[in-house]
């Protein structure tokens, strides 16, 4: 719990991961409000959705151009719905939900 605290104190969170599946650092960071910035790695697509910015591996001055343009007050907006997304998309219930959905699938597939 203690490590989960700290992300509360920022507000950016830098994942320069090249590679990973499932990214839950990611989770933990849009958990307490931080706008991501991410590689497109394996999940971070799909868990920074609209919480934040993903770039290419190769998109190095891009995402540095990014980076210097951000604003306070985006940064603020991004930082809600990122909360947002993970307590409504990450929480214990709908992960249980998805797990029993997936258990049922290989069930029905091994049958």
């Amino acid at each position: 719990m203690k490590r989960f605290q700290k992300y509360t104190h920022f507000l950016i969170f830098f994942y320069v991961s090249i590679v990973d599946n499932l990214p839950l650092t990611i989770l933990e960071a849009i958990s307490s409000g931080n706008l991501v910035i991410s590689f497109n790695n394996g999940g971070a697509s799909e868990v920074v959705s609209n919480t934040g910015f993903v770039y290419e591996f190769n998109e190095i001055t891009k995402l540095i151009n990014k980076i210097k343009r951000i604003k306070f007050n985006l940064i603020k907006q991004k930082s809600k719905i990122a909360r947002n997304f993970a307590l409504n998309n990450f929480n214990g219930t709908k992960i249980e939900i998805k797990y029993k959905q997936i258990l049922k699938q290989v069930q029905n597939y091994s049958n």
